[in-house]
């Protein structure tokens, strides 16, 4: 989609402003049900596509997402836009300026039309806020679309926009990705900036992005600065299957995902991560528990209300909680990064796994605990994942996850797009 327009423009078949145009309109005509924006600014949002529109026709343009429609999940600082995170108790806070990867984006000529929703603080995988209402899937209505960057990913879903920013703390990602079946890419640690994110772990937390597919991340990455410009080697990748995280997902997935390796045709390697993915998931969230506490304290005891009762609980648990239990937990987060270092030691070594262990729930049933088993790890790496949308049960979509090591987004970039290709063939 990205390519395309992109293409679109550079021809004068469309303007940016159509673009801005037909994803207002069809913000207008479906969020009242989808509950993906927060906010949206249509007459600045026309206002930048219609800047756009003079530095083409001056032959100024500021790269190739310059009027590309773009989403920002709601707990990265929009300058004149609500600061929330979805919390009730920062709706009055209004960023003065851009988060960095806000700033990024806009400096290479996107159009932002607004923010998304998420469950309040982050702290969730469906987004289900009590203030903003339930964002549905696009694809599946009567469904979640996932968290915690619900909103972005469903916008993208629903062609509300081309791309969209969202975090990544334990999956917040890739899991809406998987289940609206769009890409999802969580980035390095620290490549891009996390700066103007409300913070859950300093530790664990990433800015990514969403699109339709793993080339349109590339596109975007690349023109926001947030990859080098040098190409990957042509490597073909060392496929790892973590054969103990797969056998945690229901049995359709299995099969899907084992079809689909077998189609990629990279000779995969079976392996057992031998880690306790709910024992891992369980460590990162005390450590994002205590680090989000220290935040968010002072506003979470002057207004308890302005916190969703399961946001206050678990902020509530880490100030309970005795120290070993969070020294307990660093410590198997350490274990986690030196097991995956031992595994991934060239940018070729691609584990491959679904992204979700199951496919999206239904709006009304209990929420699995152990939506976040299959991604949390990542982070505690501080290494890179993509999900990519070629892996759908009955139950609707549920992503394929290709995870590589520290700074070895590049490669994992083109392997997502090469296999994407190749299930499409």
């Amino acid at each position: 989609m990205i390519a395309r327009q992109i293409s679109r423009l550079d021809r004068g078949e469309v303007t940016a402003r159509q673009l801005a145009v037909a994803c207002l309109a069809e913000i207008a005509d479906r969020d009242a049900h989808l509950r993906c924006f927060l906010e949206v600014d249509r007459a600045g949002a026309l206002d930048q596509a219609q800047a756009s529109d003079r530095r083409r026709r001056d032959g100024r343009t500021l790269g190739p997402l310059d009027g590309i429609p773009v989403a920002v999940k709601a707990n990265l600082a929009v300058e004149g836009f609500a600061w929330s995170g979805g919390i009730d108790a920062r709706s009055e806070i209004t960023a003065a300026r851009d988060a960095p990867a806000v700033d990024a984006l806009r400096a290479s000529g996107a159009v932002i039309l607004g923010t998304t929703n998420l469950p309040d603080a982050a702290l969730g995988a469906v987004t289900a806020n009590p203030w903003f209402g339930v964002c549905r899937n696009p694809r599946l209505p009567g469904r979640h679309a996932g968290g915690s960057s619900g909103g972005s990913a469903a916008a993208v879903a629903a062609g509300m926009a081309l791309v969209a920013l969202g975090s990544d703390t334990m999956g917040s990602v890739r899991i809406p990705a998987a289940w609206c079946g769009v890409a999802g890419w969580k980035p390095s640690e620290g490549l891009v900036p996390t700066v103007g994110l409300l913070p859950l772990s300093a530790r664990l937390d990433t800015v990514g992005l969403l699109a339709s597919t793993a080339e349109e991340l590339m596109v975007t990455a690349k023109a926001a600065g947030f990859l080098s410009p040098s190409p990957p080697d042509r490597q073909p990748p060392h496929l790892l299957v973590p054969v103990d995280l797969v056998e945690r997902t229901e049995p359709g997935i299995q099969d899907v995902f084992w079809g689909a390796v077998a189609e990629l045709g990279w000779k995969p390697e079976k392996i057992r991560l031998g880690l306790d993915p709910t024992r891992v998931r369980l460590a990162g969230l005390l450590a994002l528990e205590a680090e989000a506490y220290l935040f968010y304290r002072e506003a979470l005891h002057a207004n308890p209300q302005g916190f969703s009762p399961e946001a206050r609980s678990l902020l509530e648990y880490a100030e309970a909680a005795p120290a070993w239990k969070l020294a307990r937990s660093y410590r198997i987060l350490d274990g986690v990064r030196r097991r995956m270092a031992e595994l991934l030691t060239t940018a070729q070594h691609i584990l491959a796994l679904p992204t979700t262990p199951y496919p999206p729930v239904r709006i009304g049933d209990p929420v699995p605990p152990e939506l976040a088993d299959l991604t949390a790890f990542v982070n505690a790496v501080g290494g890179c994942a993509i999900s990519i949308p070629v892996l759908t049960v009955a139950g609707g979509p549920v992503g394929l996850q290709l995870v590589g090591r520290p700074r070895g987004d590049w490669f994992l970039l083109r392997t997502a797009r090469e296999a994407t290709e190749r299930l499409a063939s």
